[in-house]
């Protein structure tokens, strides 16, 4: 019996890893964003998700860095959510929203020019204005390196 839970398990690695490819890179951690799914879907995020924040950090990744070579994209922590309440006047009111913020904690490997590979820290944050009960008016998209470390020479 005891083999046959391991070759269960091995079985599973084995399709969550085909799964999280993702055009040669690596894409491993967004499970933990389960918990605030509701702000994804307020943000329009839901429909592909995890591949539309990682094609948005690689996108800006890549124009200030054209030439690097991106082998994972990692989500390290749960996502911070926030959610800006709903006022009239000085009264807030329950169930209803202004803003909706939410930061994704990722980390890259990447190799860049000439030839260095690096892990890269990054925040990559969405917010969007609420215009009614849960539509958003609009989603703005904030992506900051907030740690580069030199992991060694690439021997690719």
């Amino acid at each position: 019996m005891r083999n046959g839970k391991l070759l269960l398990v091995l079985c599973l690695f084995l399709s969550v890893d085909a799964l999280s490819e993702d055009g040669g890179a690596r894409v491993a951690g967004f499970e933990c964003a389960e918990k605030v799914d509701n702000a994804l879907e307020w943000l329009g995020l839901e429909d592909d998700f995890p591949r539309n924040i990682v094609d948005d950090a690689k996108a800006e990744l890549l124009s200030w860095q054209p030439d690097a070579t991106i082998h994972a994209v990692n989500c390290k922590s749960e996502p911070f959510y926030v959610a800006q309440p709903y006022f009239e006047g000085k009264r807030i009111i329950e169930g209803k929203t202004n803003e909706v913020s939410i930061s994704f904690s990722l980390s890259m490997e990447v190799t860049m020019p000439p030839d260095k590979d690096r892990t890269i820290h990054i925040d990559m944050t969405y917010t969007g204005e609420v215009k009614a009960e849960t539509k958003i008016k609009s989603v703005d998209r904030h992506f900051a390196i907030v740690g580069n470390v030199r992991t060694k020479s690439a021997t690719r």
